[in-house]
């Protein structure tokens, strides 16, 4: 995961209100048993099918999801910030994000930004750039900006870290833990 400060400008794919973890993951998850890099090519085909059928042919790595009010409502389902990290987003910006997707995004290290406003200034197939640090969003053909709120501290570190399970790993590195063994299959 690049640094909050490092993300790149992307294409905006634009979405309305209300988008649903249902309707992000609408593939659901991949059967067990798949390689890696199976289940991921399956989460990513079914990311937004049920809305967007063309997103995932199209979407390219560090692209935007941007979205209206109440995104990711629904479900705590991580299978659904999975699908969303399978097709490579920089970032999701929403006038609104949902409470539960939001800390989802956070614990799966996907930032996801309530950027009031955005629906409004961008268009889909815009480029559009996050300069975290001075907190806006920029529209690169029309200029405007909204804003958007630095993260605490703490949010940064799993951001940036990848996710709140690296995060625990590195602790537990420094602490002398080591994870247990993986399991031998015969």
């Amino acid at each position: 995961m690049p640094r909050l400060e490092d993300l790149a400008p992307g294409r905006a794919w634009k979405f309305g209100d209300s988008i649903s973890t249902n309707q992000i993951a609408s593939g659901g998850r991949a059967p067990r048993g798949q390689s890696a890099e199976e289940r991921l090519a399956a989460m990513k085909e079914g990311c937004l099918r049920s809305v967007r059928p063309e997103f995932s042919e199209g979407v390219q790595p560090g692209d935007f999801l941007v979205a209206g009010t109440n995104f990711g409502n629904g479900s705590s389902s991580p299978g659904a910030v999975e699908s969303l990290q399978a097709c490579g987003l920089g970032a999701v910006l929403a006038d609104s994000v949902s409470r539960l997707m939001m800390r989802t995004c956070i614990a799966k290290g996907l930032p996801a930004f309530s950027a009031p406003g955005i629906s409004d200034l961008v268009e889909d197939g815009d480029d559009v750039e996050v300069d975290y640090a001075a907190g806006t969003v920029r529209n690169l053909k029309s200029g405007r900006l909204v804003s958007i709120r630095q993260f605490p501290s703490t949010v940064e570190q799993i951001l940036e870290a990848g996710g709140i399970i690296p995060v625990i790993g590195k602790r537990l590195a420094e602490e002398g833990i080591l994870p247990p063994a993986p399991a031998a299959t015969s």
